[in-house]
């Protein structure tokens, strides 16, 4: 399983449907593993503020401290879309 990602909408696809979704402009944020309830699959918005400022650090964002939860949501997924 792959989650997907365009704009704002997200989805968790079969890896067999991947390419099928990039054409129609999704990029892959990440596969679908054993442990679906880490942070890092769940989707953003169900993440809790702390949840986000970890992803944030793993990700390489910095000064996370003085971001509220909406914008930790925006640079993360900036971060991901590349």
């Amino acid at each position: 399983m792959k989650i997907i990602i365009n704009g704002n909408v997200e989805r968790t696809i079969e890896d067999e449907k991947l390419a099928k979704y990039k054409a129609l402009g999704y990029k892959e944020i990440s596969s679908s593993k054993a442990n679906d309830n880490a942070p890092e699959n769940k989707p953003l918005s169900k993440m809790k503020v702390d949840e986000l400022k970890a992803l944030a650090t793993e990700l390489g964002i910095e000064n996370t401290d003085s971001l509220t939860r909406d914008e930790l949501i925006a640079v993360i997924k900036e971060k991901k879309n590349g």
